[in-house]
C-alpha cells in the first residue's frame, strides 16, 4: 500500500502538561493538521489526565477521538506504554491501514511525512522509529515517533511498557541481554520486533544545529521531539557520563549523607532547565523559524 488514496492513518498521543506548557497543545495539533494534508487521518488521544480546559481543545478538533480509557493503576511510563498499546488497538480496530505514535510534545515537521513514510516500507521492514542513540539507547524504538502498517499488529503483540510476566520471562531477559537495551517505554515494542525477527527502521537525529543532546531534536527529518516537557529534564546519558549525578545517585541510600544528593543534582539539572526555557521561549515565539534553524548549519 503505497498510495495515499488508500491511507488510513491513526495518530496515538498520550496527552498530559504541566500548566505552564498548555500552548504545545495547539503547536502540535496545528503541526499534525498542516503536515499531514491529503491523507485520512484520525488522532486517537488518551486524556485521562488531562486539564479539562485542554480536554476541550483538544475535543473541538473535528479528527480528534478522545478514547475513554479505564484509569490504570499505575502511572509514570507504565500508563503512558499502556495507554498507548491500548489506542493502537483501538485505531486498528477502526480500519486504520497505518499506525503512529506520537508523545504529547512531539510532531511530524515536515509535509508528505507520512507518504514518505509508507513508502519506505518494504516487506523486511514494516516499522519505523525514532532512535535515540545519542540517549545511549540500543534497541528501542521512541513512542515519540513510532509508525507501522497496521498489519503488524496481526503478526505480533505490542506493548510499549511490558507487564511483569512479560519481563520475568528467560526470552525477555535474554533479549536485554543480548541487545543492552535500558528498560524504558517503547522496549516492549523492539522486544516483540526481536523476538519475531523483524527489522525495523531507525529515524536518528537529524539536527544540524543542538542546543542539547536530546531536547529540540528532529529524528529523520520527519519529528520534532522537544522532550522533558511533563518532568524534570533529566536523561540517561547525564548519569552515565557525568560523575557527580552518579555519586548523587549512590548516596541516595546512605543515612548521613542522602540530603546532599538532591543538592548535586539540582546542580546540573537547573542547568538543563535553562536550556529547556531557551528551547519553549524560541519554540513558542516562531516554531517555524526555530525547526528550520535546527534543521540548518
Amino acid at each position: 500500500m503505497t498510495s495515499s488514496d488508500h491511507i488510513k492513518l491513526g495518530i496515538a498521543c498520550v496527552y498530559f502538561f504541566a500548566d505552564r506548557d498548555d500552548w504545545i497543545l495547539d503547536l502540535q495539533l496545528d503541526f499534525i493538521e498542516k503536515t499531514t494534508r491529503g491523507v485520512d487521518f484520525t488522532v486517537y488521544a488518551a486524556a485521562n489526565r488531562l486539564q479539562e480546559p485542554l480536554r476541550q481543545r483538544l475535543a473541538a478538533r473535528s479528527y480528534v477521538k478522545i478514547v475513554d480509557l479505564p484509569a490504570y493503576e499505575k502511572s509514570g511510563g507504565p500508563e503512558h506504554g499502556h495507554y498507548l498499546s491500548e489506542l493502537l488497538k483501538h485505531a486498528k480496530s477502526d480500519g486504520c491501514s497505518h499506525l503512529c505514535t506520537l508523545d504529547c510534545d512531539s510532531f511530524p515537521m515536515r509535509d508528505g511525512w507520512a507518504q514518505s513514510l509508507i513508502s519506505g516500507i518494504t516487506p523486511d521492514q514494516r516499522v519505523a522509529a525514532v532512535f535515540r542513540s545519542e540517549n545511549k539507547d540500543s534497541d528501542l524504538p521512541h513512542p515519540c515517533g513510532t509508525f507501522l502498517e497496521a498489519s503488524v499488529l496481526d503478526d505480533i503483540s505490542i506493548e510499549f511498557w511490558p507487564d511483569e510476566d512479560m519481563r520475568q520471562s528467560e526470552t525477555f531477559k535474554r533479549y536485554m541481554a543480548e541487545t543492552g537495551q535500558r528498560f524504558d517505554t517503547g522496549i516492549g515494542v523492539g522486544f516483540a520486533l526481536w523476538q519475531a525477527g523483524m527489522n525495523w527502521r531507525h529515524l536518528t537525529r537529524s539536527n544540524k544545529t543542538d542546543l542539547h543532546f536530546i531536547m529540540a531534536g528532529i529524528y529523520g527529518d520527519i519529528f520534532f521531539h522537544l522532550g522533558a516537557s511533563s518532568r524534570r529534564p533529566a536523561f540517561h546519558l547525564d548519569y552515565v557520563t557525568l560523575p557527580h549525578l552518579r555519586l548523587s545517585v549512590w548516596m541516595q541510600s546512605k543515612p548521613l549523607v542522602w540530603r546532599l544528593s538532591d543538592w548535586i543534582e539540582d546542580l546540573h539539572l537547573n542547568k538543563n532547565q535553562l536550556i529547556a526555557d531557551e528551547i519553549r521561549q524560541r519554540l513558542r515565539n516562531n516554531p517555524d523559524q526555530f525547526i528550520e534553524e535546527l534543521r540548518t548549519d
